[in-house]
């Protein structure tokens, strides 16, 4: 199994830097997903971006852990996942 090792290219916005890492760490656990079929799938992170995700590999039956710093996960992420 391959996961994203490179370097991430993001750009200057006014004085943030923004990359969409969200969405190639999303492409990759589908991939996993749909290759191996795991029963278990941890997310290390609270970010609520990854909603739809959790939903979607719930629904096709996988097992969704959600790990993050209490104080940094998103409620939404909290209820989605599914050890809630």
């Amino acid at each position: 199994m391959s996961f994203y090792t490179g370097i991430k290219v993001g750009t200057i916005a006014g004085t943030t830097y923004r990359c969409d890492f969200d969405i190639e760490i999303t492409m990759d656990v589908l991939k996993v997903m749909y290759q191996v079929r795991p029963d278990i799938i941890v997310l290390a992170s609270g970010d609520s971006h990854f909603v739809p995700l959790v939903l979607e590999l719930r629904k096709s039956g996988i097992r969704v852990e959600v790990a993050s710093f209490e104080d940094a996960a998103a409620r939404e992420m909290m209820l989605k996942g599914s050890g809630h």
